[in-house]
């Protein structure tokens, strides 16, 4: 019989944990740090005046690892014991993932998931990801290359045409890729109920 995850069983759902939350937090800081430090090798590269396709590689690589390392960090807390909540904690403008204890029936379940489908559908995630720095590309691109560096008044018009396109663009790819996850979901004959992080587990649904 189908598992329906019920995140109000406390058979289910462990005790929330402050230590994995601080953990998370020094973990995701030590990420933000190596950020720092590409963006800081990126500029020395600039400087040393090197070929504009490396350093366009450099940046694909820093920017794929920053979230890679990431999602390493919800892996580094699942073998520490702890998982995800479904929703982010949100405060301000910032947020902030919540775990819990993993208890045993979450953990019999997580481990009915389907590895193959949650890579598959994690790379498609980097993929979306890397679109959004594409769209700013091309919006410095067509900047530079129509020659609006200048910003007098009909230069700011094209500007901040250009500049609301690509604001659209990024809110059609956001759409977009949430009508994926649906597709992906159905395609696959997949179970998605279950959440960490607002990223789903997928789960081979029981014929």
């Amino acid at each position: 019989m189908e598992y329906r995850p019920d995140y109000s069983d406390k058979n289910f759902i462990g005790t929330r944990s402050i230590f994995a939350s601080i953990l998370y937090f020094i973990l995701a800081c030590f990420n933000y740090f190596l950020a720092l430090a590409y963006f800081a090798y990126i500029r020395v590269l600039y400087s040393n005046h090197t070929k504009i396709s490396s350093i366009l590689i450099c940046c694909f690589i820093c920017y794929n690892l920053f979230f890679l390392i990431r999602e390493l960090n919800f892996k580094i807390l699942h073998w520490c014991g702890y998982h995800a909540l479904p929703k982010y904690y949100r405060f301000r403008r910032g947020r902030l993932p919540l775990f819990n204890k993993i208890t045993k029936s979450y953990k019999m379940h997580y481990r009915r998931r389907s590895k193959k489908y949650q890579f598959l559908f994690l790379l498609s995630y980097l993929f979306y990801l890397n679109l959004l720095p594409i769209c700013t590309f091309i919006y410095f691109y067509f900047i530079i290359h129509f020659d609006i560096t200048d910003f007098n008044n009909e230069n700011k018009i094209y500007s901040f045409i250009i500049f609301i396109l690509l604001f659209v663009l990024i809110y059609i790819l956001e759409l977009l890729f949430k009508r994926y996850r649906k597709w992906f979901t159905k395609h696959f004959n997949l179970d998605d109920r279950l959440e960490e992080h607002e990223f789903p587990i997928f789960f081979l649904k029981e014929k």
